[in-house]
């Protein structure tokens, strides 16, 4: 394997570990020497390839929450009319394991989006793009007639990700919840019948 690509793989491998360790044990109990083992490497190499734990943990974290998002958002934008995407999105939403790294970390970014202004503009800007997604959507289905005229493309946007978020934050404390009459009264008050 050549050098750079020898680089990359380790590069990315410590993204991963650094997610798992997150997800494990926390952000503020997270260690480079831990990550370093997750990963395989020597304690050294994180430093080379990162300026930071810090920044290690911040990089792990903004591609967990662009993930968390990439399919909802492209949901929203391939639906046939935005009740039909909402209600695919939620559904990808609904379907995460809350209980795997995927889940923990997001939870984790949450907690600590409160606590460090880098991390909540990580997720302001994921947040962003999965709203950005529902604002073109909305823009789309008004203009073709599927939405009524006048429809807020932002208050849109605002209350699907509320949905979202919400359904997210419910499935991480019960799991076993069952979301089917969340998603049917959600395409009845977007618009189709169930």
């Amino acid at each position: 394997m050549p050098r750079a690509d020898a680089q990359t793989a380790t590069r990315e491998r410590l993204i991963t570990a650094a997610a798992e360790e997150i997800a494990a044990v926390g952000w503020d109990a997270a260690r480079t020497r831990s990550v370093a083992a997750r990963a395989g490497v020597n304690p050294g190499v994180v430093h080379y390839h990162f300026d930071s734990m810090e920044a290690l943990l911040l990089e792990a974290a903004g591609r967990a929450m662009m993930t968390a998002v990439a399919g909802p958002a492209m949901a929203i934008l391939a639906g046939s009319r935005l009740v039909d995407a909402v209600a695919e999105s939620l559904r990808l939403f609904c379907q995460m394991d809350v209980t795997g790294v995927e889940g923990r970390i997001l939870v984790e970014i949450m907690v600590q989006a409160g606590r460090r202004p880098d991390v909540a503009r990580l997720v302001s800007e994921a947040l962003a793009g999965y709203r950005e997604a529902v604002m073109e959507r909305v823009r789309r289905d008004v203009a073709a007639g599927a939405l009524p005229p006048g429809t807020d493309p932002e208050g849109m946007a605002q209350l699907v990700a509320a949905l979202l978020d919400g359904a997210a934050l419910h499935r991480y404390v019960d799991p076993e919840a069952d979301f089917g009459p969340l998603l049917e009264t959600t395409i009845r008050l977007l618009g189709r019948d169930a």
